[in-house]
């Protein structure tokens, strides 16, 4: 569903020491417009001296292993390759469909053929890639795909593995990529996805596995990436996904069995979440990652998977930061900060899973941790929460003003060698729990313990003062395990990789229209 309230205004990007830079121009710095005069003829077979007048005749002639290169100029034939063949424009070639009777396609790769097509501009066309079907891994590198009508790219359900570099696909009147029930793997890396007018990515229904990596998903009109009940594993690294229009991922569903990875990334500004997994059963692992000033930070509604997320900040949230309610995986929050979010920091109310938050930064919310109802064990441990307070706008569905609202709760829980200070009611409410609660030694910001704690909680032997070592700060207990598996993959740290990654400098201006946001209810919590 489309939020129209949210209007980015895009003023510039710049990618600074990496492999291409994004202006308005095409990637690889080219801007065909002339049309080639055929006569003189417009292709070759490399270590060949035929030429061609058009550009299919070479490829009817190339072999496998051949490279037919191309002249620069704007070709208004459709082009089918299906040979796995390179076929190339070293100095930038549009094929152009704007003008056809019958547009349907402007480079078809067709059955298990695997060529790679390097250099061409496509636009005008219904669909500007089309591969349904495929079989074969095939690679597209070097181009702009832009305002087509149905897609940028086309590959649902292909089979075969495949590759998207260095390009740009944008402004086209649907998808910019489709590949719903695709279940080859795929990799797109170095490339932008902006302003097409539904999804920048679709693939509902996949099942392969999935990497994004350097790449800008941007200002859709739709999701950023919507991938609901796929079930093959993803990995996104050093890649941006704002100001899209609905959610910056879409991954939810009963049948979205994949796991994910998502590391040194950035999901900010998108019209509704930056995460959405709604019913989603697949493990989740978020690393060194911003999301920021979406509608909703993660929703993890009735969720099965576990989470760990790690040396990241969700913020500025205009609802929840972390919305779990149901969910029954367990979850790990550490090293993390989760401030300014409208309503609640970390929602879980209903949950069943075991969770642990520590060394974790929870702070200016309406309400910090809110698991009222839930039934597993909580461990809460080296976290800092403060400036809980009441909102001006009293929403109704939160005891507001609670640091951690325990109320109803079924499992165990402790609170220990925390900060919990600058709260407007209670900085526990254990009102109704089970099993008594632990927030023993503790730093309230003030030493009497029954002026913060109510219900089923003891609260005493206070710390009588705060301690300087709590928080996302905090180097103790850091766990290092998601270290350990990344370096297994033997990739290279976001400072080791060129391209967007670290080295992104972004000016953007966004307007938001949203105050009516402020007074949306928590979704049945």
């Amino acid at each position: 569903m489309r939020n129209e309230c949210l209007s980015p205004l895009l003023i510039v990007v710049l990618v600074i020491g990496g492999t291409f830079a994004v202006s308005g121009v095409a990637a690889g710095g080219y801007h065909p417009s002339l049309t080639t005069d055929q006569s003189e003829g417009v292709a070759t077979i490399a270590g060949e001296d035929e030429t061609y007048r058009t550009v299919q005749a070479a490829i009817n002639d190339a072999t496998a292993g051949d490279t037919v290169e191309v002249r620069s100029g704007t070709y208004r034939e459709p082009i089918i390759v299906n040979e796995s063949i390179v076929l190339s424009a070293p100095d930038g070639a549009t094929v152009d469909g704007t003008t056809s009777q019958q547009n349907d396609r402007g480079i078809t790769i067709s059955g298990d053929s695997e060529p790679v097509v390097d250099g061409f501009s496509v636009q005008g066309y219904d669909v500007g890639v089309a591969a349904q079907d495929t079989a074969g891994d095939w690679e597209i590198r070097e181009m702009v795909i832009e305002e087509n009508e149905i897609a940028g790219l086309s590959a649902s359900n292909s089979t075969g593995s495949w590759t998207i570099t260095n390009s740009t696909i944008r402004e086209n009147y649907h998808e910019g990529v489709s590949a719903a029930g695709s279940s080859g793997d795929w990799t797109i890396q170095s490339s932008v996805l902006e302003r097409n007018h539904d999804d920048g990515i679709n693939g509902d229904y996949s099942s392969g596995e999935w990497t994004i990596r350097e790449t800008v998903i941007r200002s859709n009109g739709d999701e950023g990436i919507d991938v609901e009940n796929n079930t093959g594993d993803w990995l996104i690294t050093n890649t941006l996904v704002e100001g899209n229009d609905d959610d910056g991922i879409d991954a939810d569903g009963l049948e979205a069995t994949g796991n994910w990875t998502i590391e040194d990334s950035t999901f900010r500004e998108n019209g509704d979440e930056g995460i959405d997994t709604d019913n989603a059963q697949g493990d989740w692992k978020i690393r060194n990652t911003t999301i920021s000033e979406n509608v909703q930070g993660i929703n993890a509604v009735n969720t099965s998977g576990d989470w760990k997320i790690h040396d990241s900040t969700i913020e500025k949230s205009l609802r929840n930061g972390l919305n779990t309610r149901g969910s029954s995986g367990d979850w790990t929050v550490d090293d993390t900060i989760v401030r300014n979010n409208t309503i609640v920091g970390v929602a879980a109310r209903n949950a069943s899973g075991e969770w642990s938050i520590r060394n974790t930064d929870i702070e200016n919310s309406t309400v910090g941790v809110f698991a009222v109802a839930s039934t597993g064990d909580w461990r809460i441990t080296h976290t800092s929460i403060k400036n809980i307070q009441l909102s001006e706008f009293g929403f109704s569905t939160v005891n507001e003003g609670i640091g951690i609202d325990a109320r109803e709760t079924r499992g165990s829980w402790e609170v220990s060698e925390g900060r919990l200070e600058t709260i407007d009611e209670y900085s526990v409410d254990a009102t109704g729990a089970a099993v008594r609660g632990d927030a023993t030694g503790n730093w309230w910001g003030n030493p009497e313990p029954d002026a913060v704690c109510t219900g089923n909680v003891t609260c005493e032997n206070s710390l009588m003062e705060g301690p300087s070592d709590i928080g996302a700060s905090a180097s103790a207990e850091t766990d290092t395990s998601d270290d350990e598996e990344r370096a297994e993959r033997d990739e290279p740290d976001a400072e080791e990789i060129p391209g967007f990654g670290v080295s992104v400098v972004l000016i953007a201006v966004t307007t938001f229209s949203c105050g009516l946001f402020y007074r949306n209810r928590l979704d049945g919590s």
